[in-house]
């Protein structure tokens, strides 16, 4: 699909035709004054920074998703005693979960044209969904 759908222009696709092309070139960031990181050859000054960062977050964000798609469901059999299917119905809801959250705050943060403070709004959301197994009460009341 990729090999007959995905051009680098619009140009190059055969069913895109001259008025589409130009709409899309009168949107593109490069035209744009307020588009964040200011002019394009600002933002390819750090293209190189911003790969490598890129590629960074990538290779830890798929041992984090290999190592819960794997350490996930045997633990919800083997600590938690639940069945095959309902260790398999519980990782899904996580995963859709996890796509659906992805996806809207995406999609809110393309529109905003501002990903910083979801991005930390995300860092700290994290943090403290895994602080909140250690903060519970002790059988005398006493928050520990």
């Amino acid at each position: 699909m990729v090999w007959f759908l995905v051009r680098d222009k619009p140009e190059q696709h055969p069913a895109v035709n001259r008025a589409e092309i130009d709409l899309v070139q009168s949107g593109a960031i490069e035209n744009n004054d307020d588009a964040p990181g200011g002019s394009s050859k600002a933002s390819a000054a750090s293209g190189a920074i911003t790969l490598l960062a890129d590629g960074a977050c990538d290779l830890l964000q798929r041992d984090l998703l290999l190592g819960w798609s794997i350490w996930l469901p045997t633990y919800l059999r083997t600590a938690r005693n639940f069945t095959f299917s309902t260790s398999g119905y519980l990782t899904f809801v996580i995963y859709g979960f996890a796509v659906v959250t992805i996806l809207t705050i995406g999609r809110v943060s393309d529109r905003v044209f501002r990903r910083a403070p979801f991005a930390g709004l995300g860092w700290a959301s994290a943090a403290v969904f895994l602080m909140a197994r250690h903060w519970r009460r002790t059988p005398t009341g006493a928050w520990r």
